[in-house]
């Protein structure tokens, strides 16, 4: 069962880094014998954790994403239900996740940015979900590590969803704002920032140099073709799978991180095969 958590303006069903993900959980779940349940809910309803550990819809629950529910799934791993949460590591969790090191992913892309001469670099994301506040922290790590300034005013909120990262490029006063790299906390984000910076003139990546995190399919197809951190999404899918199969036999299971892998695009200005 398979619940990705609906915050206000979060990713929608139609995402593509969900859509790949959750195809990769389908698979290993039919390789198992096992059907996929999959239930969208609404985080504001006070009861969407009962129904989400309700034994007799789903032998097991995998959720996608935190959110803002931390202490929410907190209390839902207190009860013992066989649960599986795909996100960041959080010092204080007390239920088991699978996910990338969101802050290393995104300080090789920073890294890779500077190194490619870039010395405005904003941030992209929004900073309220674990995940993007992880890849934040990445950023900052890099920034301070090379010496340069940390601008508030270079780092942008946004949703998961191109529409709002759209919105945001469109409102910045490019004139006073000036930045020459840009590392955005998805690909939507990222091809959508670059479309944005293109339809004011804006050449990327010679004017802005940008990177995305996901790796998803389209992103090797993009124009230009996205720089981005691997997640490695199928992996992803079979492990969330194999530790909530542990979970239902009544196994222990600690959190599992994966190791992102930087991919160089051409959209960074430096291009390097797949």
């Amino acid at each position: 069962m398979v619940i990705p958590i609906d915050a206000k303006q979060q990713q929608p069903i139609s995402d593509p880094f969900f859509m790949e993900l959750l195809g990769a959980i389908a698979d290993a779940l039919n390789a198992r014998g096992f059907d996929l349940l999959l239930s969208r809910v609404n985080a504001g309803d006070r009861h969407w954790p009962d129904a989400a550990l309700d034994s007799s819809r789903a032998d097991g629950t995998i959720i996608i994403g935190q959110s803002s529910q931390h202490e929410t799934l907190n209390r839902m791993a207190d009860t013992g239900a066989p649960m599986v949460v795909w996100g960041g590591r959080l010092p204080d969790q007390r239920y088991s996740t699978i996910g990338c090191d969101n802050e290393t992913g995104a300080l090789e892309a920073t890294k890779h940015l500077i190194a490619q001469g870039r010395k405005r670099i904003a941030f992209m994301g929004h900073r309220g979900w674990p995940e993007v506040e992880l890849r934040y922290k990445g950023y900052q790590r890099a920034l301070e590590a090379a010496g340069h300034e940390i601008d508030p005013d270079l780092v942008f909120d946004s949703r998961f969803t191109s529409e709002d990262a759209h919105r945001v490029i469109a409102h910045l006063d490019l004139k006073t704002l000036a930045f020459d790299g840009l590392v955005a906390a998805s690909d939507v984000l990222a091809m959508a920032a670059i479309n944005a910076l293109q339809a004011r003139g804006i050449h990327v990546p010679k004017d802005v140099a940008i990177t995305g995190f996901d790796d998803i399919a389209l992103a090797t197809w993009y124009n230009p073709p996205l720089t981005t951190v691997r997640q490695h999404i199928l992996q992803g899918g079979r492990l969330l799978v194999d530790l909530m199969m542990s979970k239902i036999a009544g196994e222990a299971i600690a959190p599992l991180m994966m190791t992102p892998e930087l991919v160089v695009r051409a959209s960074s200005g430096a291009h390097q095969a797949d």
